[in-house]
């Protein structure tokens, strides 16, 4: 590019100079008469016209090449073809002049490829079936579990006895499963027969003086490996007797009794969920609604408040304080369990709920009570 510059300056300072040249030459013919102003100007018209032609047979920068396309052209150049533009003659040269290519570009469209979409097919979620919680080989061996009941409320002409109520929706109903209501006698009679149970319920709700020395022949059963639910009110009254041996196995002891006057708010006896929120106790089988809300049947000594001993396996999963898994419980679970210690009373709350709590007691205690068996 710099050599074509250079070359097409000096034939133009040339043509220059011959120009000033055959002008003095004319100012000569014109001063000396007109027959040497015709030759002259013949002549330098006919000069002018090969300084034209020699011009225009150099090739012309064009103002839309790049520099290295115009460095590719030379005097004999011939179209070069880019990889994005056909480059055409498009003049004709008049006869006697020397062809000179004007350039010109057509525009050819870069195709991009677009890839075809895949024809995978999109997989298709299908949900996997829950496993239930109870096995149909579970559901049977509980029903024929042998299960011995105190349920003192069976006496009470205004109280309909609720467990009762949950042995028979759950099918056990059989000769297995013994419930002597308020009798009792009869119900020590046969704690202290040989007969063996997978699961005794104690459940004390009247408001009585009486006690049952019952408590070493229970903490034999759980020794056994028997499964044990207990609803118990006055607990604070005999701690330091024969139910201690009992509670220490369990890993806890009383904080404190837990009192009710007609003056007291509700929210001071709501029992919450405290172990993690989701505790199988409330959620299997049946779906408790938690906290529990009072319907306060019950005034006065209103139940227990208990504490975990400072060594002990046992959990604290129902209370006053939400996430205070150490003091103020009203629900324990212990002894890997198969033992389940209630401290309030059932028909202090809604019937519904209580219900599917006591399902879930029964339920989740004796398949405590078969993994211990299959262990052992």
């Amino acid at each position: 590019m710099r050599k074509f510059s250079i070359r097409k300056t000096s034939l133009g300072v040339s043509a220059l100079l011959f120009l000033i040249l055959v002008s003095c030459n004319l100012l000569d013919g014109i001063m000396g008469g007109s027959d040497g102003f015709s030759a002259d100007a013949q002549a330098a018209t006919e000069i002018a016209l090969v300084v034209e032609m020699t011009e225009n047979a150099l090739p012309q920068p064009q103002p839309f090449l790049t520099q290295t396309q115009q460095a590719m052209l030379g005097p004999s150049a011939t179209a070069t073809q880019p990889a994005t533009a056909t480059m055409e003659a498009t003049q004709t040269p008049r006869p006697g002049e020397t062809q000179t290519p004007v350039l010109a570009f057509t525009y050819t469209p870069t195709v991009i490829y677009t890839p075809t979409p895949s024809q995978t097919p999109v997989p298709t979620f299908t949900p996997t079936a829950t496993k239930p919680f109870v096995t149909d080989d579970q559901k049977a061996r509980i029903q024929n579990a042998r299960v011995l009941v105190l349920e003192d409320v069976a006496g009470d002409p205004l109280l309909v006895p609720r467990i009762d109520t949950v042995l028979g929706n759950m099918g056990l109903t059989g000769e297995n499963v013994v419930n002597t209501h308020d009798a009792t006698g009869i119900f020590v009679e046969l704690l202290n027969s040989d007969q063996t149970w997978d699961l005794i319920i104690v459940a004390t709700e009247q408001r009585t003086e009486a006690r049952l020395d019952i408590w070493d022949a229970l903490l034999e059963h759980v020794n056994r490996g028997g499964a044990l639910i207990i609803e118990a009110w006055y607990l604070d009254e005999i701690s330091g007797g024969s139910i201690k041996p009992l509670l220490d196995t369990c890993g806890v002891q009383v904080l404190k009794d837990w009192y009710r006057v007609e003056e007291d708010e509700a929210y001071n006896f709501v029992v919450y969920d405290i172990a993690d929120n989701n505790h199988r106790l409330f959620h299997q089988p049946r779906k408790v609604d938690m906290p529990l809300i009072p319907t306060f049947y019950w005034i006065g000594d209103m139940g227990d408040l208990m504490e975990i001993l400072p060594v002990s396996n046992s959990a604290l999963v129902g209370g006053l304080h939400v996430r205070n898994t150490a003091q103020f419980g009203l629900l324990t679970e212990c002894v890997e369990g198969r033992m389940i210690l209630q401290t309030f009373s059932t028909h202090s709350y809604k019937k519904a709920d209580t219900l599917a709590l006591w399902e879930n007691y029964i339920t989740n205690a004796l398949l405590s009570h078969f993994a211990y068996v299959d262990l052992h």
